[in-house]
């Protein structure tokens, strides 16, 4: 039995690896949890990001299905690649809500609407898209 202390490090760790793209170390730590569950996957950073917020701000895709993979719980972490602007991982998160039977139509064609209308809002508030 992990104490909280081991519960720490071992998030810790896993955190560290995602932020650093290191997909060797993540997956031995999602096969150590499988084996174990010693620390919670679906832990967040000081920041406030899962593993998963953390891919898709790294647009790390491989990290993505990895995790999805390991049933990461995917939260609010659409929206946040809608924010990001990864119109990828939005797809590979609605295809895995799809997967698991928690897809949603409408929300599909609202995720992406709202990539869409991120990206025209960011142009026009840029500088070079604003009139002398």
């Amino acid at each position: 039995m992990s104490t909280a202390s081991d519960t720490y490090l071992y998030e810790k760790q896993f955190l560290l690896s995602a932020e650093r793209g290191d997909i060797g170390s993540v997956r031995k730590l999602l096969e150590f949890y499988k084996c174990t569950d010693a620390f919670n996957i679906n832990c967040l950073d000081p920041l406030g990001r899962s593993a998963l917020h953390i891919a898709v701000e790294n647009e790390n895709i491989e990290l993505i299905e990895l995790l999805l993979d390991h049933n990461i719980e995917t939260g609010d972490a659409i929206l946040y690649a809608i924010v990001e602007e990864n119109v990828e991982a939005v797809e590979i998160l609605l295809e895995h809500l799809e997967k698991i039977g928690k897809f949603n139509p409408e929300v599909s064609f609202a995720a992406f609407v709202a990539c869409a209308l991120l990206k025209s809002c960011r142009y026009l508030l840029c500088s070079d898209a604003l009139p002398s």
